[in-house]
C-alpha cells in the first residue's frame, strides 16, 4: 500500500484535474494506464514516468479501451446520478454497481495491457540475446 499510495494519488490528481478541461484529462489517463501495474510489480522510485514511457505508442488503444468507460463516467455525475436518486434507492444502487463495474473492468483491461506489454518486450530480449550468442 505504501509502496502505491503516492504514484496512484498522483496519476489520479493529474487525472482528475485534467477531466476539468476533458482533453488533458483523457491524454492523462492514457498515459497513466500503467501506473497502478508499475508500482506493484516493478521496483521504480517514480511510477508515472515509467507508465507513460510504457504507453507510448499504445495511448489510442488504451483511448479505445477507456472510452466506454469515459461515455458512462461523463453524464453519470450530472444527469445519471440525479436522475437516480430521485427514483429511489434501487436505481442508485444500480448507477453505482455499473460505476464499480467500470471501475473494476478498466483496471483489470489496463493490467492485461500492462503484462502483454512486458512479455512481449521480455521476448525480444530474450531472441535478441539467443541471436548474440
Amino acid at each position: 500500500y505504501k509502496k502505491m499510495f503516492l504514484p496512484h494519488l498522483g496519476a489520479q490528481l493529474s487525472i482528475q484535474l485534467g477531466m476539468q478541461v476533458i482533453i488533458p484529462g483523457i491524454l492523462f489517463l492514457c498515459m497513466y494506464a500503467f501506473v497502478d501495474a508499475v508500482a506493484c510489480l516493478e521496483d521504480e522510485k517514480w511510477p508515472l514516468k515509467r507508465s507513460k514511457k510504457l504507453t507510448r505508442n499504445r495511448r489510442k488503444t488504451i483511448l479505445w479501451v477507456a472510452l466506454p468507460y469515459l461515455l458512462f463516467m461523463f453524464p453519470k455525475g450530472l444527469i445519471i446520478d440525479p436522475a437516480a436518486l430521485e427514483m429511489g434507492l434501487l436505481p442508485t444502487l444500480i448507477s453505482h454497481t455499473l460505476s464499480v463495474m467500470f471501475d473494476w473492468w478498466l483496471a483489470l483491461a489496463f493490467g492485461t495491457m500492462y503484462l502483454t506489454r512486458i512479455q512481449a518486450s521480455a521476448s525480444k530480449k530474450a531472441a535478441a540475446r539467443s541471436a548474440a550468442e
